[in-house]
């Protein structure tokens, strides 16, 4: 997507990112996150274009950058990957990233991405914004997905007892089969960059499960990054967490709202999560995402 408009006698365009003016992104990227060094940029991408199965030996960097009369002034990675819903359909799913505006243009914020989520067929997804980009989000038509999250310990909902039936097994077991291929390939190259992939067995079928683990003070937490739906994870919680213990992880977190979590389980307000597109509100989906990628 490209366009160029003039407010006030300035000539501004947001361009999207190639291989012409990759390294000028990254420049950009590099102004505005000063605490992060050229190395973070690029090991996240080299993971990103991994999940992606990018098809070209250079770097790929998705995304726009901002310019006023020719001058790189912003920029705003997008992550896309592809999905098929239940009924065959495909979307893109575009994750926002890494959004930066020199301070001078930063009222022409919401213009800037009023332009990038234009297209109503895709599913927009902002998972670190700002407080201040809080506010832009709503302005432009993003909704939240979540204000907080789910903090469920291990050991206790281990022992409780669930259907026999339901249980969580590895992507290696035969039963991965009766995923769609799309997924069971989403799965695997999110276990070779190191994120837990699982599939959920019930009697009417499988899910997929995907979690990110993250060890903080010797404790492995998970963190669940992708289901087609966060309450039917919440429903067999013995089951995933039991599955989970197994592989020394402590403490799982789902991102939710208040009213979603269970008696035995803790809620944290903190971080929102916005989507905008057509997406059942209960589906989690930050597979391919910045989460991965840059491990945010």
């Amino acid at each position: 997507m490209s366009g160029s408009s003039s407010i006030c006698g300035e000539r501004q365009g947001i361009v999207s990112i190639d291989a012409c003016n990759a390294t000028d992104a990254l420049r950009v990227l590099e102004r505005g996150f000063p605490n992060l060094d050229t190395a973070f940029w690029q090991k996240g991408l080299v993971r990103w274009n991994s999940l992606v199965d990018a098809r070209k030996n250079d770097l790929y960097l998705d995304g726009h950058i901002f310019q006023i009369f020719g001058k790189d002034v912003g920029v705003l990675l997008t992550f896309k990957s592809d999905r098929i819903r239940s009924d065959g359909t495909r979307y893109q799913m575009i994750n926002l990233s890494s959004w930066y505006i020199d301070v001078a243009y930063r009222w022409r914020a919401p213009m800037m991405l009023r332009s990038v989520v234009r297209d109503e067929r895709s599913v927009f997804t902002d998972l670190t914004p700002s407080p201040e980009v809080d506010r832009i989000n709503v302005a432009v038509g993003f909704r939240d997905w979540s204000d907080g999250m789910l903090i469920a310990a291990a050991v206790p909902w281990a022992a409780k007892r669930s259907p026999n039936e339901v249980r969580l097994v590895e992507l290696d077991d035969p039963r991965a089969r009766d995923l769609g291929a799309q997924e069971r390939e989403m799965l695997a190259r999110h276990r070779a960059v190191g994120c837990l992939a699982a599939i959920l067995c019930q009697p009417h079928g499988v899910a997929a499960l995907l979690f990110r683990l993250i060890r903080r003070r010797g404790i492995v937490f998970a963190q669940l990054l992708y289901a087609e739906s966060r309450r039917m994870v919440i429903e067999h919680l013995p089951a995933v967490m039991r599955f989970l213990l197994a592989r020394g992880v402590l403490l799982l977190s789902i991102d939710a709202t208040r009213a979603q979590c269970p008696s035995g389980t803790f809620f944290r307000p903190g971080r929102r999560r916005f989507c905008k597109g057509p997406i059942d509100p209960d589906r989690l989906d930050y597979a391919c995402s910045e989460l991965v990628a840059f491990g945010i």
